[in-house]
């Protein structure tokens, strides 16, 4: 596996990369050689540039792994990233349940954020980012659907001054679905 990881505050901090099976729980620790990744560090506005790795262990072909980072002192974090020999994927092949639409951006999109107990879906397709939710979200007293995201980005100069004036290369996006809502057909899943 390959790659790349940093923490914004401390790019040169070292870490260690855990694959946790989806499965039985087992984890299995990668050895990680580093290596110089100036695209990335350019793309991220970190001075580190050894940010790269090449990641390796003995897995099960037949499992599933949960990607996972272990930073000094802390316990291990999911990256939200899935691993098996079906590939790349953000959420676990054994719980995922397609939304019931037919749309485009989920058919094309990659799907970034599933939230099951939430009843929440976020694709990105084209540069766009796409909530579903299906009839069990957690709705607002009136019936409204209010969103909150946190986004970090790589182009700091579009953030707004009080963003820039405290270092904070992230912004709250917030709005309501019923303000940007596209209908489709509900399909249902069961």
């Amino acid at each position: 596996m390959s790659g790349f990881a940093f923490q914004y505050d401390l790019p040169s901090r070292s870490y260690a990369l855990v694959l946790r099976s989806t499965q039985n729980g087992q984890k299995v620790y990668l050895a990680i050689s580093r290596s110089e990744r100036e695209n990335v560090a350019d793309y991220f506005g970190v001075s580190q540039t050894e940010i790269g790795f090449e990641a390796t262990g003995i897995i099960d072909p037949t499992n599933e792994y949960e990607v996972m980072i272990k930073w000094p002192w802390s316990i291990s974090i999911s990256t939200g990233v899935f691993v098996s020999t079906l590939g790349v994927h953000y959420s676990p092949e054994s719980i995922f349940v397609a939304p019931g639409i037919k749309s485009d951006f989920v058919d094309n999109g990659v799907l970034r954020v599933y939230r099951p107990e939430r009843h929440c879906w976020v694709y990105q397709n084209e540069g766009e980012l796409f909530w579903i939710v299906d009839q069990d979200f957690n709705f607002e007293d009136d019936g409204s659907t209010y969103i909150q995201y946190q986004l970090f980005t790589s182009q700091p100069e579009k953030l707004p001054q009080e963003r820039l004036d405290h270092n904070w290369f992230w912004d709250n996006i917030e709005g309501s679905f019923e303000d940007y809502e596209i209908y489709g057909v509900y399909i249902p899943t069961s």
